[in-house]
């Protein structure tokens, strides 16, 4: 799960990093061990953010369908209404993308249910869940204000959006009956659906299996530098990027689970993984096609790099 939070916009683009590294590692690995979603729940400010923008797009054309963005449309921000500054259709934005979109009811419960059944039953495409809020829901003076945003409510404030909600107005904390049911029924259900989840790790082939542990322990393969090349001195020198590439290239051969690529310049930095496919269009491959994206670039790999299962991206 990601939170696009400060600085704004990079949450979102490393949600984009989270799907890909799953898209990836799900091709190698099989759907029965890996499955996941990526959820981002995402604010004006993530989608103002010209690093959002450029995730969005690429996003949408790379078809990562296990991508589920809740925007949290209250349209405020710390200055005032978002219309001071924006005016734009995000839900024409996100289609323009390639995205699947939906608008609902942010504090409808049901309605939130609904969009995630039907986000989580069609990946053919990344999903926008336009949320309807109103920021600081509940507090009587101070709701649908910039306030709410960049101030705290204060004592009374909050005593009073508690009297709002039907909690006791002088509990310091409290997590609601309800609440606290329901989070014991997830993880009865987390247990179950990791015991379910185990066998079929444990199906993997013997190769498979130690490169599993190999990932997510963080470790590179045996002999992983054994065909690294030397490069002898001369007169005139090897240009970095020339011998750069011929390492990469010599360290891909026994690691698999290197990846990455260039805004629009792979043939300037020879930073191209020869032999293999370009992600997307081959779903195995290593080569991903970030095209003129400095920004959502440094993001993406920083999302497959925190992701988990240990992927070396560059």
């Amino acid at each position: 799960m990601c939170c696009s939070d400060l600085p704004l916009g990079q949450g979102l683009g490393n949600s984009v990093g989270f799907a890909l590294a799953e898209r990836l590692l799900r091709q190698r690995f099989g759907a029965d061990v890996v499955d996941h979603f990526t959820y981002v729940i995402a604010g004006d400010g993530c989608l103002m953010e010209g690093v959002g923008q450029e995730a969005i797009t690429l996003a949408g054309h790379l078809g990562l369908g296990r991508l589920i963005v809740l925007f949290d449309d209250n349209g405020i921000s710390i200055d005032g209404p978002t219309s001071l500054s924006t005016s734009e259709d995000q839900i024409g934005r996100f289609k323009a993308a390639g995205w699947n979109t939906l608008a609902i009811d942010g504090h409808d419960p049901a309605a939130i249910a609904k969009a995630m059944t039907t986000a989580t039953a069609d990946a053919s495409k990344p999903w926008l869940i336009a949320c309807k809020t109103k920021i600081g829901y509940g507090a009587p003076t101070k709701q649908d204000t910039h306030s709410a945003h960049g101030e705290p409510l204060g004592d009374d404030e909050i005593a009073k959006t508690k009297t709002a909600y039907g909690w006791p107005a002088d509990a310091k904390f409290l997590i609601p009956e309800d609440v606290a049911k329901l989070m014991g029924k997830a993880v009865r259900r987390g247990r179950k659906l990791e015991k379910e989840w185990q066998p079929k790790l444990a199906a993997l082939s013997p190769a498979l299996a130690t490169e599993w542990s190999q990932l997510q322990a963080g470790e590179l393969p045996a002999g992983w530098d054994k065909e690294l090349p030397v490069f002898p001195a001369d007169a005139k020198g090897l240009a970095t990027r020339d011998s750069n590439g011929k390492v990469m290239n010599a360290v891909a051969k026994t690691v698999p689970w290197l990846l990455g690529g260039a805004a629009d310049l792979v043939e300037s930095t020879r930073t191209e993984f020869t032999g293999s496919g370009v992600f997307a269009a081959d779903w195995a491959g290593r080569n991903i096609p970030f095209g003129i994206r400095e920004h959502a670039m440094g993001a993406i790999v920083n999302g497959i790099a925190v992701h988990g299962g240990c992927l070396r991206p560059y």
